[in-house]
């Protein structure tokens, strides 16, 4: 998926794969990131993609984004940028095992690879490229609207979010991921980028009006020219306040008639 025209080779191009679209960690992968990153630049082409971080000096692990090719010049790719994102919301028993010292060793269940990842920041500077400032979501977090309100700026152009939707199998989970993904697109009236391995792929306007998307389980390329938008919503402002006080007055309105109503009978 990319934010361009139908000419494969024109510059200002942004390519999007999805989560775990490079099989290897990233301190693994230099010989391949490094050429692929010089020669994306040459042709005037940026790419994000999900990637497995680890820091050596930490031995801490991060399901992360990172950006390549033609990015501003203080933000350019290496293995150390800042430009990049890590999950925030891991999910348990898949990324972390809540409690593992004391679930671990109960069962081999609890013992999956890539089980111990490490969070990354709730609030992150958002990635920039020459086409936009993007606010980034790995797979489940899109379901999170506080998460990203809190990490949308008055710059930030476009809703990004990668996933790898393999674990749903073929239940409704896809379709069900990729609404809760246009959701996001209506509160915030910002374009939504959604790249999946083998999910649907799909893009959105600031309206949440779809502009094009890639079944699932389809091999493709989904093209299409985006407009960022900017400004705040009235959810962006108030976030979920409203809504908490609204079911707190039904619930005083319901406790108050029920008592009336008890109240007569007596």
């Amino acid at each position: 998926m990319s934010e361009a025209g139908d000419n494969s080779d024109r510059e200002n191009e942004l390519i999007i794969w999805p989560e775990s679209a490079i099989a290897g960690l990233e301190i693994d992968m230099q010989r391949f990131l490094q050429p692929l990153s010089e020669e994306l630049e040459m042709k005037g082409k940026t790419l994000m993609s999900g990637i497995i971080e680890y820091d050596i000096n930490t031995d801490e692990y991060h399901n992360a984004i990172i950006m390549l090719g033609q990015l501003p010049i203080e933000v350019s790719y290496s293995q150390t940028s800042t430009n990049r994102y890590r999950k925030h919301h891991l999910l348990p028993i898949g990324e972390f095992v809540p409690f593992e010292n004391l679930l671990r060793p109960l069962a081999p269940y609890f013992n999956l690879p890539m089980s111990s990842f490490h969070r990354g920041d709730e609030v992150q500077k958002n990635l920039t490229s020459g086409l936009a400032t993007f606010a980034p979501a790995l797979c489940y977090e899109v379901a999170f609207p506080e998460l990203l309100r809190k990490n949308i700026l008055q710059e930030t152009g476009v809703l990004l979010t990668l996933s790898n939707d393999a674990w749903f199998g073929s239940s409704i989970g896809p379709d069900q991921h990729l609404q809760i993904a246009r959701m996001r697109a209506i509160e915030f009236a910002r374009p939504m980028l959604r790249s999946t391995n083998n999910g649907i792929t799909a893009i959105y306007d600031d309206q949440g009006k779809e502009l094009g998307r890639l079944a699932s389980n389809t091999e493709g390329v989904l093209r299409q020219k985006v407009q960022p938008a900017f400004g705040f919503t009235p959810y962006q402002r108030f976030g979920s306040t409203p809504l908490h006080l609204y079911c707190l007055l039904v619930i005083i309105l319901t406790l108050t008639l029920n008592y009336l109503k008890g109240h007569k009978k007596t």
